[in-house]
């Protein structure tokens, strides 16, 4: 993963009325607008983690309960901020909601900008809904990521190769979905591009089972155990694509409707806690706001605007973590 730190956010906090609370959660109730002084020491921790010029020392925010989907069906306290990001063609204003108690963004609006596309109905802002972060990667600065990832590609010791499983595991969780989805619309439609699909599933979990070695953290039987479910998987995809190759695409689709049926869940289910944990113990949980981390870049936008608005949006979360309750 490369960062593109060429554009710097202007990642200036701006006064708001409820009406951004309204944008994201309409349904909002008890909105009040709030207001903090950051400490001298919170600006300097603000700054340093997000690479940016000093904060503001007033903050304003909106608090609100709002009846909300996820995590679970329920009422939230929610903290609501706007904040501005140098776009291409200026500035950006945008709102960001967050369930605090539980380190979750909601939703990501673009309240104004001059970029001539609708922002809003780019696929990019709908991955922060439901984003949820840790606050240690919070509070590290991107840099501590590009060296985790600098050591992962040349892995040199036991340490620099654990670092390269749990983000080679991380990465495929985070496309698998998406690459089996595709695999899947394809078959259906007699597609043999669906072997693309299926050789990077193939490959993803082949990788997977050929790092396991570095569980170190695991018992020898569940090291075992998860390097197994790796390869199985692989096999699986692998006899889907051979039929895929053969045009024999009903075949395929029995095939792979079998691994459907069986779910993520029954191979790597009773590993996802585990290894999350040591993700996050070893500064790899989500709280970035990377592009190519937790974010997928998207092609509908200049990634360098990507990046701009990502880097707002993590500042936002910050100075939300930050309000006083």
């Amino acid at each position: 993963m490369k960062w593109m730190m060429i554009l710097t956010a202007i990642l200036i906090q701006d006064d708001h009325d409820s009406s951004s609370v309204k944008a994201l959660l309409p349904d909002a109730e008890s909105i009040q607008k709030r207001d903090y002084v950051l400490s001298k020491d919170q600006q300097e921790k603000v700054k340093l983690a997000a690479g940016s010029e000093l904060p503001p020392a007033k903050v304003i925010y909106h608090s609100a309960e709002a009846q909300l989907q996820y995590p679970e069906e329920g009422k939230y306290k929610t903290r609501t901020l706007v904040i501005k990001a140098d776009g291409i063609k200026g500035p950006i204003r945008l709102a960001v909601s967050i369930i605090p108690q539980e380190h979750m963004v909601i939703a990501v609006r673009v309240l104004e900008h001059k970029e001539g596309v609708d922002l809003n109905e780019s696929a990019f802002l709908e991955q922060f809904a439901g984003l949820v972060y840790t606050t240690d990667s919070l509070w590290r600065s991107r840099n501590d990521l590009v060296d985790r990832e600098r050591r992962a590609a040349k892995p040199g010791n036991d340490d620099d190769k654990l670092l390269d499983l749990l983000m080679v595991n991380k990465l495929l969780m985070g496309k698998a979905s998406e690459l089996f989805s595709s695999a899947g619309s394809r078959i259906r439609a007699n597609d043999a591009d669906a072997v693309k699909d299926l050789k990077e599933l193939q490959q993803g979990y082949e990788d997977l089972a050929e790092k396991s070695k570095a569980a170190l953290f695991l018992d020898d039987a569940k090291r075992k155990k998860f390097a197994n479910l790796a390869i199985e998987t692989k096999e699986r995809f692998k006899a889907v694509s051979e039929l895929t190759q053969a045009a024999k695409f009903s075949e395929a689709q029995d095939k792979f409707a079998e691994i459907g049926r069986k779910g993520c869940g029954a191979c790597h289910g009773s590993f996802q806690g585990t290894f999350r944990s040591k993700r996050e113990e070893l500064g790899l949980g989500n709280g970035y706001f990377a592009i190519n981390f937790e974010l997928k870049a998207s092609t509908d936008l200049d990634q360098k605007l990507q990046e701009a608005v990502a880097l707002s949006v993590r500042r936002a979360v910050m100075l939300l973590e930050l309000a006083p309750d």
